[in-house]
């Protein structure tokens, strides 16, 4: 199992620079190797420099691995408390996803898996696909009338074709196949197809 998602919890080391204290042999700074046995290292990893001026950061790296994803949807909320709990415990990247307006919960079973499993799923998420400029300016143009019932109608659109679109996850970098979408952690945990595309044309 891995450490989490937090940056912070993969820094194994850091080089922090101070001034050089007085009478010392360095006439303006001192430089302060941290490693991952010293006792300084887990105030160093969150002192957003209050320890000194941080100059180097060593992260520990992780092997390659895949993850197996499908979504699932709850028709009730009604425990989601008890719900969060239990899901956060047996899956390892799970993600709970509340709809209060239809008193629904989108649930995502979210695991890691071999290496070899097959699949190269990858994460397209929808509201970061490009669109053509014009058509930005006209959705927003038309505009919703900016009341909790339009914004609960849009809600309710939206869903069906998250859910139709597996939610923005391919299962082979282009299209939605089914579920699960198996694939390397990078292409499942980070989105948007944006850099692919062409600058629109003036």
């Amino acid at each position: 199992m891995g450490k989490g998602g937090a940056v912070h919890e993969y820094v194994v080391g850091v080089r922090i620079v101070t001034p050089a204290p007085p009478g010392s042999e360095r006439r303006f700074a001192a430089v302060r190797e941290i490693g991952s046995h010293d006792p300084d290292l887990n105030a160093a990893k969150v002192s957003l420099g209050v320890l000194g001026v941080i100059s180097q950061v060593t992260l520990q790296l992780e092997p390659l691995f895949k993850r197996s994803l499908t979504f699932l949807k709850n028709d009730s909320d009604a425990d989601l408390a008890e719900m969060v709990t239990v899901w956060g415990r047996h899956h390892e990247f799970g993600d709970i996803s509340w709809l209060p307006a239809q008193g629904k919960v989108v649930l995502r079973k979210d695991d890691r898996v071999d290496v070899s499993t097959p699949g190269d799923g990858a994460n397209n998420f929808l509201a970061f696909r490009p669109k053509p400029a014009a058509d930005i300016i006209r959705v927003r143009e038309e505009g919703h009338d900016g009341s909790d019932d339009a914004i609960c109608r849009a809600s309710r659109v939206l869903s069906p074709v998250f859910k139709e679109e597996g939610f923005g996850f391919t299962n082979d970098g282009e299209s939605f196949t089914g579920y699960p979408v198996v694939g390397y952690q990078h292409s499942i945990q980070a989105s948007g197809a944006c850099q692919d595309v062409l600058e629109e044309e003036e």
